[in-house]
């Protein structure tokens, strides 16, 4: 009867661990997933973004100043979405740079797209322009998305016991 209870004690505590553990990959595949479609996105961006001031560049024909300021708009949205790209395929993500990053790419992405009045742009360039605004919105739903899920993480952190904390802190020397 002894032996009974004592496999009967094993076999949950087994089936809870388990549990826990799949729990805990299951979170982590989905903070994993989240990552690989914000790097998707940041690159559709980064490519829309050169294309779009390619675009721009050759249908330019005024010469002035306005025309060179909206190029030049272009250019510092194109040169965000590339580093804001680099940023988020890093290895370690950091979750503070990658959203002050995000809040860059949007200012430079809204002088640009105000710029394009100033380009007299037509066409092709107003369809990627179109594109882009997509992209960009599709990137802020990835955005909402990667912060839920590192304040889970760091709440997760925040919540854990005193002593793992201080035994995490050790080991790291």
């Amino acid at each position: 009867m002894k032996t009974l209870r004592y496999l009967l004690i094993t076999t949950i505590a087994l089936f809870g661990v388990a549990t826990v553990a799949s729990a805990d990959h299951r979170d982590r595949d989905e903070r994993f997933d989240r990552g690989e479609r914000l790097q998707a996105v940041a690159h559709q961006l980064e490519n829309r973004a050169g294309r779009l001031y390619d675009l721009a560049a050759r249908q330019a024909h005024h010469l002035d100043r306005a025309e060179a300021r909206a190029l030049d708009a272009l250019y510092e949205f194109k040169r965000e979405a590339r580093h804001f790209h680099r940023q988020v395929e890093r290895y370690a993500i950091d979750p503070y740079h990658v959203k002050s990053d995000f809040r860059e790419l949007r200012r430079a992405y809204h002088r640009a797209i105000g710029s394009l009045d100033l380009l007299h742009a037509r066409g092709q360039v107003r369809r990627e322009a179109d594109r882009v605004s997509d992209v960009m919105y599709d990137l802020q739903v990835e955005m909402a998305r990667f912060d839920v899920a590192t304040r889970r993480g760091q709440r997760a952190y925040r919540d854990r016991p005193w002593w793992s904390v201080r035994w995490a802190w050790s080991t790291r020397r």
